[in-house]
Parts: C-alpha cells; sequence; structure tokens
C-alpha cells in the first residue's frame, strides 16, 4: 500500500473516527506481520467498533501475550493518547483525553 493510502487511513481513523480505515490499517498491519504498530491499530479498530472477527482478536492477543506487563501498559496508554488526540477535533480536548482514557474499549488494558 502506498505511504500516501496509508496516510490518509490514518487521518480518516484518528481524525474522522472512521472504523473501517481502522479496520483497514489493522489488515495491513497483519499482512506485513506487524507487532507494536498491529496492536496500537487493532486498540482504535475496537475503540471505533469496527467490525474485528476472530482472527483479529488471536493475532493481537499473541503479540500481547509476548509483551511485558510494562511494555502493554505503555502501548495501551499510547492508544490512548492517539485516540484522544484524533477525537480532538470534534470535542474538547480535556473531554476527549477523559473520555479516552476511562473507556471501556481497551480490552487488553486489564492485563497491563
Amino acid at each position: 500500500m502506498p505511504r500516501a493510502h496509508t496516510a490518509e487511513l490514518l487521518k480518516r481513523a484518528y481524525e474522522a473516527g472512521d472504523s473501517a480505515a481502522a479496520l483497514a490499517l489493522l489488515e495491513q498491519s497483519m499482512a506485513l506481520g506487524h507487532r507494536r504498530i498491529a496492536l496500537l491499530r487493532y486498540l482504535q479498530a475496537r475503540h471505533l467498533h469496527a467490525a474485528l472477527d476472530a482472527r483479529h482478536h488471536e493475532y493481537v492477543r499473541e503479540i500481547a501475550e509476548r509483551m511485558s506487563p510494562p511494555t502493554l501498559a505503555r502501548l495501551v496508554n499510547e492508544a490512548r493518547v492517539r485516540a484522544a488526540r484524533g477525537a480532538r477535533g470534534s470535542r474538547d480536548a480535556c473531554e476527549a483525553e477523559v473520555t479516552a482514557a476511562r473507556s471501556s474499549d481497551w480490552p487488553i488494558a486489564d492485563r497491563a
């Protein structure tokens, strides 16, 4: 996938809250064998209620199981910050930070 297309998907996923774009980014990461980026993209897709299936969950579960709890916690926090940053365009920044930090859409956060 060309960089320009990836950049457009990132913009749509994070700034516009486009779940289809978030899912496309996750699919790209899985195809390329990404680990850290795939986890971040999975969390964004999950946050946006993308149509994830068992293979998405399994891929990321295997990645998370190999990470130390501090590393996993840092990545989950990074995903929350990225989601909040993207939400700033549509809501007040402070409100977005609080919403992202309290989100129940971070399914592996309890492991960290």
